[in-house]
């Protein structure tokens, strides 16, 4: 079973999962499994190249591809139109769409989800893989592909307008809920929780060397305040804070060379009032003495 991607398009083979159940999109978008209700197939196009078929067409004059019209031809239904396709097709003969799934998405991986305990499902791309909880929506990304999506999203950035002064990622799902520590999908060890980019509002879970669990629309939220500018902004603001602490342990140390340099014109330190009272006992002591 084909579906594709509500927002980009892209398209995944979903055979293991039943109608009901989520997938997320490598581009973030969240897509429910539909109920198919396949439509007959009508041979509009070339399931070999795409090319536009005449009527009762034989073969296509493109790519001199036998026409396939059997029932026992048909296959998966197109994920566009959702018209049954010949077996194996390359494009959809109804539509003309080009039939490249970017994934398969198994059912299921042996652990369950950190957060609510729902079964898990891998996708795996050409070059990333993820792993979701088909109940809550939730999403764990390796390092690695996060950073790839991060940067992408960086990319959008560069041709939006100047940045605001103040730049956050909308609404604030993770903040005010109760602190909960997940466990990693792969080691199983206590996840951290931090607010990404220190001022996003998005408080993910992150475990060191494997990875992020984002809940659900948290990668969304965060991808939306990368392409905004705000990962750019915080930066800025960090280096402005590290050159702050820098010029401030500078000047310490000026201060102290200097008060070093001119301590031994300051003469003998002052006694303490407590020193100048003793001494000022003992003198009256001894003067007293010799009085008698």
């Amino acid at each position: 079973m084909l579906i594709a991607c509500t927002d980009c398009r892209r398209q995944y083979d979903v055979g293991d999962l039943k109608p009901g159940a989520k997938i997320r999109c490598y581009c973030g978008t969240l897509n429910d499994i539909p109920k198919q209700k396949p439509r007959d197939a009508v041979m509009a196009h070339c399931s070999s190249c795409g090319g536009a078929l005449k009527k009762e067409q034989k073969t296509c004059e493109f790519c001199g591809s036998e026409i396939l019209q059997g029932i026992r031809d048909m296959g998966e239904v197109c994920p566009k139109c959702m018209a049954r396709m010949v077996k194996n097709a390359k494009y959809c003969n109804t539509c003309g769409v080009a039939i490249e799934p970017q994934a398969v998405l198994k059912a299921v991986t042996s652990k369950s989800c950190p957060r609510c305990s729902a079964p898990l499902t891998v996708c795996e791309l050409a070059d990333a893989a993820f792993i979701e909880c088909t109940k809550c929506g939730g999403i764990w990304l390796d390092e690695s592909s996060f950073g790839r999506l991060s940067r992408e999203a960086e990319e959008d950035a560069k041709e939006t307008l100047p940045m605001a002064d103040t730049v956050r990622a909308g609404a604030e799902p993770s903040i005010g809920q109760r602190v909960q520590y997940l466990a990693c999908p792969v080691c199983g060890d206590r996840m951290n929780r931090k607010n990404f980019a220190s001022v996003s509002g998005v408080v993910i879970d992150w475990c060191r060397g494997h990875g992020f669990w984002f809940d659900a629309h948290e990668l969304e939220l965060i991808l939306t305040f990368i392409r905004k500018g705000g990962l750019r902004q915080a930066r800025v603001r960090e280096d402005e804070r590290r050159t702050r602490e820098m010029q401030k342990a500078a000047d310490d140390m000026r201060a102290a060379r200097h008060a070093a340099q001119i301590a031994p014109y300051r003469g003998p330190p002052a006694r303490p009032p407590a020193a100048i009272d003793l001494i000022t006992m003992l003198v009256d002591g001894v003067t007293g003495f010799f009085r008698k």
